[in-house]
């Protein structure tokens, strides 16, 4: 079964690396894959640093998506546990924002990494081992710097989106 349609869980497109990676990725998915439909959710509004070749909208409006749906941090991943519509869920963690001393709950951050609503995705065996060793989070595979071919290659057959 081929994905038809990808959904992108962010903060915001605002200039920072993952907004870039994203915006890059899909921008090129469009070129190479335009039969798929990709949406960015974003959890407030901002200018973009790069024209974008897909649709942006509130993350409001992602409950009810279909096709496979991506969080990129834990803030998303929270909500993309009630995205009732989505196939397929995916907690894609990019980056360990606790780790630089924001002030985060131990327990909320367990909650998430063990949740079964979404596989578990991150950037780097760097990660893979950081969320195994301190939440026990079962991981199942590194992707890096956000690629969208590479993930959707991950879920492309009916098998992987039904697991």
């Amino acid at each position: 079964m081929q994905i038809e349609k990808v959904g992108i869980l962010l903060p915001h497109l605002h200039n920072n690396q993952l907004g870039y990676e994203v915006t890059k990725q899909l921008n090129d998915l469009k070129t190479t894959h335009p039969h798929i439909d990709s949406i960015v959710f974003t959890e407030e509004d901002c200018p973009q640093t790069i024209m974008a070749k897909f649709a942006i909208m509130n993350v409001s409006e992602a409950y009810d998506q279909k096709g496979l749906m991506i969080a990129t941090t834990p803030s998303t991943a929270a909500k993309l546990i009630y995205c009732w519509g989505a196939d397929k869920k995916v907690f894609y963690n990019y980056d360990c924002y606790w780790l630089r001393g924001q002030r985060t709950n131990y327990e909320y951050l367990m909650n998430l990494y063990l949740n079964n609503e979404f596989d578990l995705i991150v950037r780097s065996e760097s990660h893979k081992l950081l969320l195994e060793n301190n939440f026990t989070a079962k991981v199942k595979t590194v992707v890096e710097n956000f690629n969208i071919k590479e993930m959707l290659e991950l879920y492309s057959t009916e098998e992987a989106l039904n697991v």
